[in-house]
């Protein structure tokens, strides 16, 4: 796991902590055991440069950067094998980080965020938004 030990929690957020957030974030996804393998199918040798989108997309998302174009609803469907335990799992790391990084109501405000967007993924995925709401209050809680 990427190491963030005694640094101090930042406050604001502006394209510098995104950027330090998501590369930290996509290199523990990368090593994860269930999440690196879905994310490993579709980006095979291209995490490098698929990166700096990453960047727009939540810099559009958090800052209205409007740095971000595409269709990540379409992108994210066509993964094989996503489950309900990916989901979960992505937002336990997405709140892990974003705890450690960021003063609490910075996090709040980035997992409130993943949340939305997850839950959204979620639905297109199982076609049903029943079991989100159990998921996301499950990883509400890591690392408190």
């Amino acid at each position: 796991m990427y190491s963030v030990i005694d640094q101090p929690k930042r406050t604001e957020l502006h394209l510098d902590s995104i950027t330090q957030l998501v590369t930290r974030f996509y290199f523990d996804v990368r090593a994860d055991p269930l999440l690196g393998p879905a994310f490993e199918t579709v980006l095979g040798s291209r995490w490098a440069s698929h990166l700096p989108r990453r960047f727009a997309f939540w810099s559009t998302v958090m800052l209205g950067s409007r740095s971000f174009s595409g269709d990540v609803f379409a992108k994210h469907m066509v993964v094989p094998g996503v489950t309900a335990r990916h989901f979960e799992r992505w937002l336990q790391l997405w709140a892990l980080h974003t705890q450690t990084l960021f003063d609490d109501p910075q996090a709040r405000h980035l997992q409130k965020a993943a949340s939305d967007i997850t839950r959204n993924l979620y639905r297109g995925h199982s076609r049903n938004a029943a079991g989100f709401d159990v998921i996301a209050l499950e990883t509400r809680h890591v690392g408190r």
